[in-house]
């Protein structure tokens, strides 16, 4: 039973890889508990099991998980942004108190948020890592933030996290494969390196 399971689930991520882990993102983002992480390092195991990571492999890993996986969670990120935005306060209604969005206290985040030079940098930093996005995604829209900066940040950030977490997976399978683990974890340096060029994009340039 165990094994057909897995089967199946193999199958599943081989054959409509890129769709599942779209999906994956979408709905970790609106209705589902589980990151989407697991979706993206599950893909990204089956799919480059005892696989060297090198061009080849690196573009079926960006074009076939990062980038379905990002559109996915840029997407499914615009859904408790435009219910806050909409809705304002009473979208939270009363677990409003306990998940901290008190409105005085929405307001003078508020305020200082768009008083600072950093608000973009802030929101592409907090997309690369893996804390639960529902409270930037509601907060980005209690205060109406920029919805095209919201979106630019969040694919942009989403692309790193899901970056590492494939490259992990892909590791983390192939331990059991005696593949090169070295090779790959030294793809894991590609964000580290490109992270201070996109601080500064993000730092400098206008989106409205």
């Amino acid at each position: 039973m165990l094994n057909s399971t897995f089967s199946f689930i193999e199958y599943v991520f081989i054959s409509y890889g890129s769709l599942a882990v779209f999906i994956g993102a979408i709905l970790e983002q609106t209705i589902m508990p589980v990151p989407a992480s697991a979706s993206v390092m599950t893909s990204s195991g089956y799919n480059l099991k005892g696989v060297n990571l090198n061009l080849s492999s690196l573009k079926i890993l960006f074009f076939n998980i990062v980038l379905p996986a990002s559109f996915g969670k840029t997407i499914g990120a615009t859904f408790f942004y435009y219910m806050a935005q909409v809705q304002g306060m009473n979208f939270m209604g009363p677990i409003s108190k306990y998940l901290g969005y008190e409105e005085e206290k929405v307001r003078e985040l508020e305020n200082k948020f768009k008083e600072s030079r950093f608000d973009k940098l802030f929101i592409f930093l907090v997309r690369c890592l893996p804390i639960p996005s529902i409270v930037v995604n509601v907060f980005c829209g209690l205060i109406k933030y920029n919805f095209r900066n919201y979106v630019i940040l969040t694919f942009l950030g989403a692309m790193v996290q899901i970056f590492i977490w494939a490259t992990l997976g892909w590791s983390l399978v192939n331990i059991f494969t005696n593949i090169n683990l070295y090779s790959s974890l030294s793809y894991l340096m590609i964000p580290a390196l490109l992270m201070p060029l996109a601080i500064y994009f993000i730092t400098k340039q206008k989106y409205h």
